[in-house]
């Protein structure tokens, strides 16, 4: 059996139970449906970054309607532009 891709959601989730303390890794698990080993690999890459990823800013930013973009660089005008340009 291969790996399931985790959502974001419930990596969320599983850091904001381990925030709150009160129940093992184990029970963490059960309760969310992933395995022991995923909770403590979400757990050691949270203590270890403590960031959120540029995917997941970005990905929330467009949920809530906010999109940046960034500007078309233009051609440079070259020596016969220049000439039709002052005509």
């Amino acid at each position: 059996m291969g790996k399931k891709k985790v959502s974001d959601n419930v990596k969320w989730q599983i850091v904001g139970l381990l925030k709150g303390g009160g129940k093992t890794q184990q029970e963490i698990a059960e309760l969310v449906g992933v395995s022991q080993k995923c909770v403590s690999s979400i757990k050691k890459k949270h203590v270890s970054t403590g960031q959120v990823s540029k995917a997941t800013i970005r990905r929330i930013l467009i949920k809530k309607g906010l999109e940046s973009h960034t500007a078309v660089s233009k051609p440079l005008l070259t020596a016969k532009d220049r000439i039709k340009r002052y005509k």
